[in-house]
């Protein structure tokens, strides 16, 4: 069987769901390549995002909560990223003045540090992945995927009640 073949067989599935699969296996492709580059400099996929988004935040800190929505990341998945990252040197954890229940997250100069010895690497990978596309593809692209992430998280107790399911002893 040739590279790709079973993708194009398609079965049973619908157009939606190629689509669908097309899109997620982009999306670990890029996330796989990414990772490589990443923990060459001792940082994993979700820690060097946190700093990337810090690095690009006004003063360079946000609170917990606030980077956790940004990345669609769980709190409490975000509170283990910031504690390993501010072991690590690369961010530090700071009690908010006013409020004193929310943790703020502040890059270092370490961090900021790797974040720009990381950056020409990635983008040369990030280039070699979208050199098929040009600016109007990339553009098209980029506008149907923010369409896409508009809809929102899923729940599927909401969803199927709202087509008159009886709720499930397993849901």
């Amino acid at each position: 069987m040739m590279k790709g073949e079973a993708m194009n067989r398609g079965g049973s599935l619908s157009s939606d769901e190629k689509v669908m699969i097309a899109l997620g296996r982009a999306a670990e492709l890029f996330k796989r390549r990414s990772s490589c580059i990443f923990s060459y400099f001792g940082l994993s996929f979700s820690q060097y995002n946190t700093l990337r988004v810090l690095d690009s935040a006004n003063g360079g800190s946000l609170s917990i909560t606030e980077i956790s929505k940004l990345l669609l990341v769980s709190t409490p998945n975000m509170s283990g990223i910031a504690k390993r990252l501010a072991k690590s040197g690369f961010a530090e954890r700071l009690s908010d003045e006013k409020d004193d229940r929310k943790t703020i997250l502040r890059i270092t100069p370490k961090g900021r540090q790797v974040v720009h010895e990381i950056s020409p690497l990635h983008e040369g990978s990030v280039a070699e992945i979208l050199k098929g596309c040009n600016t109007a593809d990339r553009d098209s692209m980029l506008d149907m995927l923010k369409k896409m992430l508009s809809v929102g998280n899923y729940d599927i107790k909401t969803h199927l009640s709202m087509q008159g399911w009886k709720q499930n002893e397993g849901l």
